[in-house]
C-alpha cells in the first residue's frame, strides 16, 4: 500500500459533524442470498468515504441502495432527514434530483454529443421532451459549458460520445452528475476500466469539485490505493457487514488482511 500525503485532504481541516447521510441496520438481498447485513454508515458534508472490500463484499449494492437503483430489503436511508426508502415513485424521483451518481461504464448515449450529455445531467428539471428535441434554454447550455471546461473537455463540447477515450467519457460523466447540483454524490468503481495514470487523475478531479461544491462523497472503489490517497475515511466491507471504519492512515495491514480475507492478496 503506498500513501501520498500531498494528495491526501487536510487531515487538520475541521468536517461538518452534521450527517447528510445516515444508513442504519441497511440489508438488502439478491433471492434468499443475503448482500447486506445490517449497514450503519453516517456521511457528513466534508467527506470522501470509501467503500473497500472483496469482489461480492456488497459494495456496489450499498451504492445503489441509496438511491433504490437496488431496492433494500430492510433499514433506513436517511437523506437529510428523510427516509428515502418508504418514498413513492413521484417522491423517489424528486429526491434522486439532489444525489448525483458517476457510473464505473459511465452510462452516456454515445450518439449525443458531449454537450447533450451533460445538459441532461438537468432532466429532472427541464423533463424529457427537450431531451428529445434538444432545445435547451441558454442558461442551462451555459453553465454545461462551464462544467465542460472544468473537467478539461471544452474542446470536445460539440463532438459525439462514442468518439472520446475512456478517460474522457468519466470526465463526461462527472460533468453531467454536477449538473444536476447534488447534494450528495455517489460513486461506483469510477477507474476501474481507466489505466493507473488516467485513474488518479480522474480520482484527483473528483474530490477537486466536491471540495469546491461541499458535496459529499460516497464512493465505492477497488483500488485500495487510490482509497488511501485521496479519501477521507474508509468503510471496509466483507460478506455484506462492516469489518472497518475510519481514517486511512487507520487502515494497517492486520485491517487489510482481516478485510479481504477471502481473497489472495
Amino acid at each position: 500500500m503506498s500513501r501520498n500525503d500531498a494528495e491526501r485532504p487536510d487531515a487538520a481541516a475541521a468536517p461538518d459533524p452534521s450527517p447528510v447521510l445516515r444508513i442504519r441496520g441497511l440489508e438488502a438481498r439478491y433471492g434468499k442470498r443475503e448482500v447486506l447485513r445490517g449497514i450503519d454508515l453516517d456521511v457528513a458534508r466534508d467527506d470522501f468515504v470509501a467503500i473497500i472490500g472483496p469482489s461480492g463484499s456488497g459494495k456496489s449494492t450499498l451504492i445503489r441502495c441509496i438511491n433504490r437503483l437496488v431496492e433494500p430489503s430492510g433499514g433506513q436511508v436517511l437523506f437529510e432527514g428523510v427516509d428515502l426508502l418508504p418514498l413513492t415513485p413521484p417522491a423517489l424521483r424528486r429526491a434522486r434530483r439532489d444525489i448525483g451518481m458517476i457510473f464505473q461504464e459511465f452510462n452516456l448515449v454515445e450518439r449525443m454529443t458531449v454537450l447533450d450529455n451533460v445538459v441532461m445531467g438537468r432532466l429532472g428539471e427541464t423533463g424529457t421532451l427537450r431531451s428529445l428535441t434538444r432545445i435547451w434554454r441558454k442558461d442551462v447550455v451555459d453553465e454545461a459549458l462551464t462544467l465542460i471546461a472544468r473537467v478539461g473537455l471544452s474542446e470536445h463540447a460539440r463532438q459525439r460520445a462514442d468518439r472520446l477515450s475512456g478517460g474522457q467519457r468519466q470526465r463526461v460523466g462527472i460533468a453531467r452528475a454536477l449538473m444536476q447540483r447534488p447534494r450528495l454524490l455517489l460513486v461506483d468503481e469510477p477507474t476501474s476500466s481507466l489505466d493507473p495514470r488516467i485513474a488518479r487523475e480522474v480520482m484527483m478531479l473528483i474530490r477537486e469539485v466536491a471540495g469546491e461544491r461541499r458535496i459529499p462523497v460516497l464512493c465505492n472503489i477497488h483500488d485500495l490505493d487510490l482509497a488511501l490517497a485521496f479519501c477521507t475515511r474508509m468503510v471496509g466491507l466483507q460478506h455484506g457487514k462492516a469489518r472497518f471504519e475510519g481514517r486511512p492512515e487507520a487502515l494497517d495491514r492486520t485491517s487489510v488482511q482481516h478485510i479481504y480475507e477471502a481473497e489472495v492478496l
